[in-house]
């Protein structure tokens, strides 16, 4: 922390140069670090004098103390006063690896990696991370400030000040800054980017669980997915996508609307405008490309097949169009009935079955209700975030193995997924098999962890209740 004191050789994060105090434009000592540590104090010390507004309020032993005599700080001293070292000691000083408080952002690691690169000559990137090197000390930390600036830009450095995600999110993500190989085939461009974390900042807001591991699986794979998809078609049909509709489909698909129907694609992989009847894509995309070709080729599309007329089979030759001859027929008469059928059943358009399509909806629906965690920690992490007080909470506890010690091991670390929970609303179901020994064990542990709870023994399972039974509607098989 960072608060100038009375005594003249106390000041903490006080820059020094060659044995003087630096000094700001106004005579006063230039703060190194803690600004807003200081613009806090000078508040609490406007209410701390108004001897009214101090009673007002609840002081701590400490906080007394620093309204009184201050705090004792340490003094850094810079070799020379360059304003990159001060930078670049600060930034490496709030790494999250280093600093839980006011932690570096990637938009100041880009800054730093910026302001180094104005004073190397030609501006070259090598260079400027080797100088940041020099500086810092820290060879990864330096390469992947310069990584970030190379290939971040400021809307999208705003925009992620904005959401506020997480540096690990970034940093080693080869989505936002891949390099190399990774650079052509996985990733994003800017608007892609901006769309993911739009579709984070929605979620975030709503309280879902985001981790590192789902947000480049299941956010920044999804809209890659989507884009290499648009530009496929950029290519196939070239300018006609400058047209409102296919600019429509394409924001459709960097929705969080699209991101299940695209996710679910992707995994199956599946085309976006296939319209297979077991394996159907996404509508919105199919109807977009039907109507692509039919604006590439308008004749045979509009005729059906009527342009192969023209053109004379293999072994054959052509024939007036209702003449009699070796070649085509006029519709309604032999081949010739063959191929406008074949030409109907190319421009009919696929129905709808109400109740798949209905079907359909209520998995997508339902797909966008489930969270995926990687680990414990991370679970115990952001289930809390979804849940409230009044709500019930079912858990399943399914061990890998019938193995004792892995089950008891199981329920321990489910213990602690309870305890972080806010609500009293617990159904907890766990399997034991066939075995009756180890259906026991599990129901001797289950009343050490939870000894309040009623608990519940069949043959197959163990199942445990809170203090206020069941949630309404549970049916226990």
């Amino acid at each position: 922390m960072s608060v100038l004191t009375q005594g003249p050789e106390g000041y903490e994060g006080v820059t020094r140069y060659e044995g003087d105090y630096v000094r700001c434009a106004d005579g006063y000592l230039k703060i190194f670090d803690g600004k807003t540590t200081v613009a806090a104090m000078q508040e609490l010390k406007a209410i701390w004098e108004d001897d009214d507004l101090r009673n007002l309020h609840t002081w701590s032993p400490a906080l007394i103390s620093v309204m009184q005599d201050g705090i004792d700080c340490e003094v850094v001293e810079i070799s020379y006063n360059d304003p990159k070292e001060v930078l670049a000691y600060n930034v490496l000083a709030h790494d999250d690896s280093m600093n839980v408080y006011a932690k570096t952002t990637v938009k100041d690691m880009v800054e730093l990696a910026r302001e180094y690169q104005s004073s190397v000559p030609g501006g070259k990137w090598d260079a400027t991370q080797k100088a940041l090197e020099g500086a810092l000390g820290k060879r990864m930390f330096a390469w992947r400030c310069v990584t970030a600036a190379m290939t971040l830009t400021d809307a999208v450095l705003l925009k992620m000040e904005e959401v506020g995600v997480a540096n690990s999110w970034i940093l080693d993500n080869k989505y936002f800054v891949g390099q190399g190989a990774d650079a052509k085939t996985k990733r994003l461009s800017d608007e892609g980017r901006l769309a993911v974390l739009e579709q984070v900042s929605e979620d975030l807001l709503a309280k879902k669980g985001i981790s590192s591991e789902t947000f480049q699986a299941e956010y920044c794979a999804v809209t890659k997915h989507a884009e290499d998809w648009i530009q496929r078609q950029q290519k196939i049909f070239g300018a006609l996508c400058d047209r409102p509709f296919f600019k429509r489909c394409k924001q459709f698909l960097f929705s969080n609307r699209a991101r299940p129907q695209v996710y679910s694609c992707m995994r199956l992989r599946r085309k976006l405008e296939s319209d297979a009847a077991d394996g159907p894509g996404i509508e919105q995309c199919r109807v977009v490309v039907a109507e692509l070709q039919k604006l590439k080729n308008p004749t045979a599309v509009d005729n059906g097949l009527g342009a192969a007329s023209t053109s004379a089979p293999p072994g054959g030759t052509l024939g007036a169009a209702g003449s009699s001859g070796d070649g085509l027929g006029a519709a309604g008469s032999g081949e010739g009935a063959d191929s406008c059928k074949l030409g109907a059943e190319y421009l009919e358009m696929e129905e709808i079955d109400p109740v798949k399509d209905e079907a359909v909806k209520r998995r997508e629906k339902a797909m966008e209700k489930l969270q995926y965690y990687e680990s414990l920690a991370e679970l115990i992490k952001c289930l809390p975030l979804s849940v409230r007080p009044s709500q019930a909470v079912i858990l399943v506890c399914e061990a890998p193995t019938s193995k004792l010690r892995v089950n008891t091991e199981a329920l321990e670390s489910l213990k602690l997924v309870t305890d972080c929970l806010p609500t009293q609303k617990l159904l907890i179901m766990t399997y034991a098999g066939q075995r009756l020994d180890l259906l026991n064990a599990i129901a001797t542990k289950t009343s050490l962890l939870w000894s309040p709870r009623k608990i519940l023994m069949e043959s197959r399972r163990v199942c445990f209740f809170s203090r206020r039974g069941a949630p309404r509607g549970t049916e226990i098989m």
